[in-house]
């Protein structure tokens, strides 16, 4: 499981970019390291929610979001870096949600990059 979380903030990471969200921190002293995952999901949870007063379009980064970094919900990232409960009582859950991630991260990038095409042809 624990192999699969890169490849998930590199797709964060890579929508984020798309959507002109900076990936890196914005800090003078820090500008050459990346931000949490978690805060570019915030922050792309925070600019919807100003814009549209909803989640409604964006279940796939809420979902995201709670299960993966949330620590008032399933949290399986830091549960399973830090050695916690899915090591031994749910791997198969964490290992599944966990695809199911990506697969929404890989699936909303692939529909922005549709739309920035199509945009570009007209």
């Amino acid at each position: 499981i624990t192999q699969l979380f890169p490849l998930l903030e590199m797709k964060i990471r890579e929508f984020a970019s798309l959507v002109n969200i900076v990936p890196f921190k914005e800090s003078e002293k820090d500008f050459m390291k990346y931000k949490d995952p978690s805060s570019i999901i915030r922050e792309i949870l925070t600019d919807v929610y100003e814009h549209e007063k909803s989640f409604e379009s964006v279940p796939d980064f809420l979902f995201i979001y709670n299960m993966m970094y949330n620590s008032n919900s399933l949290n399986i990232r830091n549960e399973c870096i830090h050695g916690r409960d899915y090591i031994y009582s749910d791997k198969e859950n964490a290992f599944k949600i966990t695809l199911l991630s990506i697969s929404m991260v890989m699936k909303r990038t692939e529909i922005v990059k549709e739309n920035f095409s199509v945009g570009a042809e007209d």
